[in-house]
């Protein structure tokens, strides 16, 4: 009896908390399992940040040397709410990696923790719930630009939570939740500036509900629009009008995010193309999937055949919608695409698969999943598990052959500080000239930061400045003739530091005739290289070291 009792009290105990967790099996494994993903959604974006953090790239340290050097009012043409706390968290905690990604990070955490709660929202199946909240909490790029200092990851949270809230006030027709939805609807435009992509499915689905139940917030809902289209109308004429079309031309060739002369097919097989790389993207997954027991063949073959699963998947989700007539989702999921399309097609704001479209992320997320909200199929409690697990698990863990570096998608890991304190451990003479270090575009921005601005490597600066006489190059084009030049003036081995992306290899061939490498160090995508004089008959080499 005694043993029976203490079942029953245990029971007692935790029978609340199982309620919690769902009145129903199904409901509980679903919970259990959502629970699992945004576990491991916040471990690997804690990898990476609190630990194993990498260093800034070329981009980073570009965007930390002008929150550095340059006053708010000309840092405008990005978020300015954005700048506006990297400036102050630079301020308060020194210009630190850390520092400067604590924003985007937190909105990383933020959008995996609120996942579940929209997926609650949006869907009544736990099949798509639990999809939907694996593909956010488990994406590459997702995990990759919480831990990136650019605007991107807090974009994306942004987005979703401005459909979490135009529901959420739908369902409750509060005053209060429709303040919360316009709080953030005007607050987040100068930290994500592509929020404009959002607002017309956001308003359109509360002004309509307001107009039908509850018209006296309707100028509530239209002194707001009006406030944000008084903002935008500013931010044009200081901001955006300062683009030139020459400016956006030269982004667009160099990404063809723009339909023009080096597309080679029809504009329908070029939007195709992008609309492509926008459905399967909750998908991008397969992109790392690698193992010996197949191919690099097979490989490719398995990856094409994801992306018409995903494509698939994608269009039955929009079909869904429409034919259960959920127009609500749909201006919430499927206007903004449409959106950002315009604004392509005026040039303005690239489409497809590129790194300032993460927000796109959510957005694809959900129309995926809506091809697995059917409440009137009966999901038994394992069978809810399928799709997230085919999709998105096992794929992750069976396929990938390990997670890979803290960052990857659509970016890359730095090891620059390496390079830096490699060259300032180099023997130099004392009271001697400094000798020459030529530095290539893609080096000239992390050789800045962290000799000038990040607060640990900077320490080493009155040490380079001794040993080198640091020159950036701002052209790889004009970078063979500078270091030709060079050669001829020194005396001293010339110092070379080079991104991989650079063309390294041409340059090295061009003088092989006059020069030979006396010393060299890579680390990640960097290399210092110390050229000098190539021996000639009778004379020794070149020394080591400068």
């Amino acid at each position: 009896m005694s043993e029976v009792s203490a079942r029953s009290r245990i029971w007692a105990r935790i029978s609340p908390w199982m309620g919690r967790l769902g009145a129903t099996t199904e409901e509980r494994v679903a919970a259990a399992a959502t629970a699992l993903c945004v576990l491991l959604g916040l471990w690997l974006r804690a990898r990476g940040f609190f630990y194993d953090a990498p260093a800034f790239w070329v981009d980073e340290c570009a965007w930390a040397v002008y929150v550095m050097e340059q006053p708010l009012v000309d840092l405008l043409i990005r978020p300015p709410g954005f700048m506006a706390v990297s400036k102050l968290a630079a301020v308060l905690f020194g210009p630190t990696e850390a520092a400067l990604r604590a924003l985007p990070w937190c909105a990383g955490v933020a959008a995996t923790l609120f996942a579940p709660f929209l997926a609650r929202r949006l869907f009544s199946a736990p099949a798509a719930r639990i999809l939907f909240v694996a593909i956010i909490a488990l994406h590459p790029s997702a995990i990759s630009f919480a831990k990136e200092y650019k605007p991107y990851e807090v974009s994306m949270t942004l987005h979703l939570a401005l459909v979490l809230l135009a529901l959420r006030y739908v369902a409750t027709r509060t005053a209060r939740d429709l303040a919360w939805l316009l709080a953030l609807a005007f607050l987040g435009g100068p930290f994500a500036q592509d929020l404009v992509f959002a607002y017309p499915g956001i308003f359109l689905v509360a002004g309509y509900d307001a107009f039908r139940h509850r018209r006296r917030h309707i100028p509530a809902i239209a002194l707001t629009a009006a406030a944000i289209l008084g903002v935008l109308a500013l931010q044009y004429v200081l901001i955006w009008s300062r683009i030139t079309e020459q400016d956006s031309e030269f982004w667009g060739n160099k990404y063809n995010v723009f339909y023009g002369a080096r597309s080679r097919s029809s504009y329908l097989g070029w939007f195709f193309d992008r609309y492509q790389g926008i459905a399967t993207f909750p998908g991008y997954h397969r992109t790392y999937w690698d193992a010996d027991w197949l191919s690099e063949s097979a490989w490719s073959a398995l990856q094409g055949i994801a992306v018409a699963i995903w494509l698939v998947i994608h269009f039955v989700g929009v079909a869904s919608m429409l034919l259960r007539r959920r127009f609500r989702e749909l201006l919430l999921l499927l206007l903004p695409i449409g959106v950002v399309w315009v604004f392509n097609a005026a040039r303005i704001w690239p489409f497809g698969l590129f790194r300032a479209n993460l927000f796109m992320l959510g957005y694809s997320a959900a129309i995926a999943a809506m091809s697995f909200d059917r409440p009137s199929l009966r999901w038994p409690a394992v069978r809810a598990l399928i799709p997230a697990s085919v999709l998105i698990l096992i794929p992750i863990f069976w396929f990938e052959n390990g997670w890979g570096p803290t960052k990857r998608a659509l970016t890359y890991t730095s090891q620059f500080p390496e390079v830096v304190v490699w060259l300032s451990e180099q023997p130099y003479a004392k009271g001697r000239p400094p000798a020459t270090l030529l530095i290539d575009r893609k080096s000239c921005d992390p050789w800045r930061y962290y000799v000038e601005f990040n607060p640990t490597t900077s320490r080493l600066r009155r040490k380079l400045e001794r040993a080198y006489r640091a020159r950036c190059i701002d052209s790889d084009g004009r970078l063979g003739d500078a270091v030709m030049s060079a050669l001829d003036t020194e005396e001293r081995p010339l110092w070379l530091l080079f991104n991989i992306r650079t063309r390294t290899k041409p340059v090295i061939a061009s003088v092989k005739d006059r020069a030979e490498i006396v010393s060299r160090a890579t680390r990640g995508r960097h290399t210092a290289i110390a050229l000098g004089n190539a021996p000639r008959k009778g004379r020794d080499a070149a020394p080591p070291h400068p």
